[in-house]
């Protein structure tokens, strides 16, 4: 288990790549998700990840999308990861993918996850 997490987190360095984070504009609506949701992402390497139920709020954009935070962390191959973030793709909103911070990570989950905006900010 734990050389799936180094052979994860060594791809997505690799193959991730680098942009501008701005902090997001305030007013901008969070997202609900009713449910705990399991995603696998689309690359190469297979990584389940566990999101949890609750507010995601917008934390930064960039020229792509936006990231959001959940309230509790992501669970990565077994593992909590508590600066992970769920990115919104700006050119197609229903596709989504994950994030960790401190690395050029942006990897596709292999299905939208079903949000709702919230009235929270």
């Amino acid at each position: 288990m734990k050389n799936q997490v180094i052979w994860l987190l060594l791809t997505a360095f690799l193959f991730g790549c680098a942009t501008t984070k701005t902090v997001v504009e305030p007013g901008l609506p969070a997202l609900a998700l009713k449910e705990a949701a399991i995603r696998r992402t689309t690359r190469g390497i297979t990584a389940s990840l566990t999101l949890p139920a609750g507010i995601y709020r917008p934390a930064f954009r960039d020229k792509d999308g936006i990231y959001y935070q959940p309230e509790s962390p992501m669970i990565i191959l077994g593992h909590i990861t508590p600066r992970s973030y769920v990115f919104v793709s700006a050119a197609d909103p229903r596709k989504h993918a994950y994030w960790l911070e401190g690395y050029a990570v942006v990897d596709w989950f292999d299905s939208p996850l079903p949000f709702e905006v919230s009235a929270l900010k």
